[in-house]
Parts: C-alpha cells; sequence; structure tokens
C-alpha cells in the first residue's frame, strides 16, 4: 500500500497529536525529575530544559536505573544555539546547534553514534559537530535551513507533523567515516545528526527520517507499541542486509518500518512537485516503499508480540488487521497490583501518568480509569 503524505499525518493522528504527544512526553520527564530529586523546592522544569536531548537522555538513564539524579544536568535546550542558528518552520523551531560549548554538550551523543560506527568497522572515523569559529557554519547553515523548508514545501502535511518531535540539528564532519548518512541516538532522543549536507534534498530526506525516528521515540513514552511479549519476538532479518550482520529486534523493526513508511510517501510527494533536483548516491528514498512492505508483512505476522497502539498504528499505515493471537494487556491490573509502592498521578489532557514511586514503572490510561495518588 502506497501511502501519500496526508494519509501518514492521518495515521498518526489515530494515536494522538503533534501537541498532545509532547504535552504528555513533557509531563513524563517532569515526573521523573519531581521522583528523582526526591526535593519538594526542586522547580518544575521548562519546556526548554524537558526537551533538552541530553535532560532527555539523563533522565531516561534515571528511569531505568543507571544514573542518579543530578540537578546540574537540567540545562536549557537554547544554551546550544548561538544568536541567529534558529528559525521557525511552518510555526515549528528548527534549531542548530551552534553556540560555544555545544559540541562538549553533545559529546556523549556524538560518541553514542561513532561508536555504532565502530560497531560496523569504521573505526577510525571522526565526528566533529560544525559550531560556532568554524567557517563553515553560516553555509550549514543556510542548506539545513533550506532542506526543512523543502521538506515542508513538497510535503508539508508529512514534514510538519514530525517537526514537532525535533528539538535539536547537529551537523557533523565525518571524517574518514563511510556510513554515516544522518543518525538518530535512541539514548538521545530529539536530535538529528547529519553530515555536511551539499544539497536542501539530503536535509528534508534526514528530516523524514530521522523525524520519524524521533516520533516513535515520543510515542514509545507516552503509548503502548511495544507489548509484555516484546522480549519474547524473534528477531527480524531484512533480506538487503549483508552476510553476517545482526538481526533486528522487534523494537527496532517497528522504527525501521515507520521510518521507510514515511519516507515512501515523502518521495512520492517529491516525484509529484517538479521540484526533484536529484537523489544523493546513499538516499533510501527510492528502496523505501519495497522495504517498508517487506518489514510490514513481517509485523503482521508477529502482531503478537506488540501493544495496543502500535497495532492502531498498522492498521491505519498499511489496512493490516489486528494479529488474532493479540490481546491487549489489562493494565488496571497492574496498577492495582503495583499501587503498595505509592503512586504518582499526573493528568495530561486525555490521559493521565501514573508512577509507582519505588521502582519508577509507569503506565499511560484513559481520564475514566479511577487511580488515585498515594
Amino acid at each position: 500500500m502506497q501511502l501519500a503524505a496526508d494519509d501518514i499525518r492521518s495515521a498518526h493522528e489515530r494515536i494522538g497529536s503533534p501537541a498532545e504527544i509532547v504535552q504528555q512526553r513533557r509531563a513524563l520527564y517532569a515526573a521523573v525529575v519531581e521522583l528523582g530529586s526526591d526535593n519538594a523546592d526542586q522547580p518544575e522544569p521548562t519546556a526548554d530544559v524537558l526537551d533538552n536531548p541530553v535532560v532527555r537522555g539523563h533522565l531516561g538513564a534515571l528511569l531505568t536505573g543507571r544514573e542518579r539524579f543530578a540537578p546540574d544536568a537540567l540545562r536549557p535546550l537554547s544554551g546550544m544555539v548561538a544568536p541567529g542558528f534558529g528559525v521557525e518552520v511552518g510555526g515549528y523551531p528548527v534549531r542548530l546547534a551552534s553556540a560555544p560549548g555545544a559540541a562538549e554538550s553533545l559529546a556523549a551523543v556524538v560518541r553514542r553514534v561513532a561508536d555504532e560506527l565502530a560497531r560496523h568497522g569504521d573505526e577510525n572515523a571522526g565526528l566533529t559537530l560544525v559550531t560556532i569559529g568554524d567557517a563553515r557554519l553560516a553555509e550549514v547553515y543556510d542548506v539545513l535551513v533550506q532542506g526543512v523548508r523543502l521538506a515542508a514545501r513538497v510535503a508539508p502535511a508529512l514534514a510538519l507533523d514530525l517537526l514537532p518531535h525535533v528539538a535539536l540539528f547537529a551537523v557533523a564532519d565525518v571524517g574518514a567515516a563511510q556510513r554515516l548518512g544522518s543518525a538518530s541516538a535512541r539514548e538521545y532522543p530529539g536530535m538529528i545528526l547529519i553530515p555536511l549536507p551539499e544539497t536542501p534534498l539530503e536535509v528534508a530526506e534526514a528530516l523524514v527520517h530521522e523525524g520519524a525516528h524521533q516520533k516513535f521515540f515520543d510515542f514509545g513514552m507516552t503509548r503502548s507499541m511495544l507489548g509484555a511479549r516484546t522480549p519474547e519476538a524473534p528477531p527480524f532479518r531484512p533480506s538487503w542486509a549483508p552476510p553476517g550482520a545482526p538481526p533486528w529486534p522487534l523494537e527496532q523493526a517497528f522504527a525501521a518500518w515507520h521510518a521507510y513508511s514515511c519516507l515512501a510517501a515523502f518521495d512520492n510527494a517529491l516525484d509529484a512537485s517538479g521540484e526533484d533536483t536529484g537523489r544523493h548516491s546513499d538516499s533510501l528514498l527510492r528502496k523505501a516503499a519495497e522495504r517498508a512492505g517487506e518489514i510490514g508483512s513481517w509485523l503482521r505476522s508477529h502482531g503478537g508480540y506488540l501493544g495496543a497502539d502500535a497495532h492502531l498504528l498498522i492498521a491505519a499505515f498499511a489496512g493490516f488487521p489486528p494479529d488474532e493471537g493479540w490481546v491487549a494487556e489489562d493494565v488496571e491490573a497492574d496498577i492495582r497490583a503495583a499501587g503498595d509502592g505509592g503512586l504518582l498521578v499526573r493528568p495530561c489532557g486525555s490521559r493521565t501518568l501514573v508512577v509507582r514511586r519505588d521502582t519508577f514503572d509507569l503506565w499511560w490510561v484513559a481520564d475514566e480509569v479511577d487511580v488515585t495518588s498515594r
């Protein structure tokens, strides 16, 4: 099934608008700060802080028990953007990591991407962010903005559905790296890293590809995308993977399917626009529809491992019926069972966030579900 940009947006809207998803994601991170700080005087962080990919990385590590809460880590996103290197496109901010100190602040993110490159053989690849003081910065920023505007012009329904989930762009001189197209780090959601772009179309493709991942990350924080049986799911082996490449776990397969579906819709819009200035040699646009179809067929046959909202998204994107073996999880029973640990309850729009205080187990429930703070 070939989807148009409008179809993608409509499918996403079935499980939440961008504004609703972002609001609820911020509420979740604010709840983590409240629980992690253990300080009644800790102020509620602003959106400028809660949208910072580095802050989100720290709070995610806190949520999973890998780090302890560090108040000094709650730094504003705006501190990484030099004056004149942020603009609005379609009413949403487009920010380039450019300020003095931005490279240092994002060192862990860049290191994570470099480690992934090394895992695929680029052990000597160096990644250096282009920030203030680099003579190329103004030109890089100009191409970045042109690319985002190109995406918004060619496929506004899609681009402006993904852009609210992107907090920050960073551009890297990739040195000897041969494999970096665009990149996102799951551990630091909200940021898109791209190599020095030669054309606006490269940026537009990166926005759609990585923006789809950023939206999926936000869905993962606020919706039922994965099920209790997800860890038991068999891995997926794409037909285009080189020999010896490791298979993909279910979450990676779903994220790839989602991104390829968005890329295929953008490719169709680009063909129809008359603005195609030529896809670069490493572009995935022409391959996207076929790959989305292959992964989608596999997901259909393994739907029993997915959550309720993942089923809705698959049905909306590709017209697949829910897997016959799929059974919705009893969230209310889980919350009742967790009650002895005490609950933090935060109403947020049409849903309510419930977090168990002692373990950080969390649930999103509909407003009609009766939960009380303890």
